[in-house]
């Protein structure tokens, strides 16, 4: 479930930033998108997982904010995490649905 959050964060990130995290050039290759810096790329070809989430984490902080504005509901990380202290995606949804059930039509 965790991993499945985490794409669905990845999408809405480009979403919001209005910019795919993955380009192709004109002959269909795939080429660096500029968005998502590409420090820590291995022998490979691919990214290390942490690089890339330290760059996503960034990009959310940093750059998505100027792009949608700020949520002070979603401002402590600490509201959203378990007795061991990782963060749970199902309390980001139940907070968002209180917000839902706030709003009357």
């Amino acid at each position: 479930m965790q991993h499945d959050i985490y794409s669905l964060g990845a999408c809405l990130l480009e979403i919001g930033l209005w910019e795919s995290f993955i380009r192709y050039d004109e002959t269909g290759k795939q080429a660096a998108s500029g968005t998502v810096p590409t420090n820590g790329i291995g022998t490979n070809g691919v990214a290390h997982p942490l690089n890339t989430h330290a760059s996503l984490l960034t990009l959310a902080k940093n750059k998505l904010p100027k792009h949608m504005g700020g949520n002070v509901n979603f401002s402590d990380e600490r509201e959203f995490a378990d007795e061991d202290g990782i963060i749970v995606g199902v309390k980001y949804v139940e907070k968002i649905i209180m917000q839902l059930n706030t709003i009357s039509m």
